[in-house]
């Protein structure tokens, strides 16, 4: 369950899930509001109806590349920016402070 503090109206999020991972999403429900759509290349879009969709990040980043936020715009612009910072860190040398 994802819930905020103060939780706003529910808002809908959609993931689209890589083949390779499909199956857990298929036998797996992870959320009361989860619905999966298969696609043709063997993956699926799963789509969520929750209030406090922020809280799902760390969640998200857990399934790598094997998942991406199609929607809200804002999720998948905060995760676009984790994943960049993410790549920026990695990519400094061990220790190495930002400027």
């Amino acid at each position: 369950v994802w819930t905020e503090e103060e939780p706003g109206p529910p808002e809908t999020v959609r993931l689209r899930v890589s083949p390779g991972l499909a199956h857990k999403f298929r036998v797996t429900r992870y959320h009361l509001s989860q619905a999966v759509k298969e696609l043709p290349d063997g993956g699926i879009e799963v789509r969520f109806e929750v209030a406090g969709a922020g809280e799902m990040i760390p969640w998200l980043l857990s399934w790598g590349a094997a998942l991406e936020v199609l929607e809200p715009e804002w999720l998948r612009e905060t995760m676009i920016e984790v994943l960049e910072e993410m790549l920026a860190r990695s990519r400094r040398s061990p220790g190495e402070v930002k400027a």
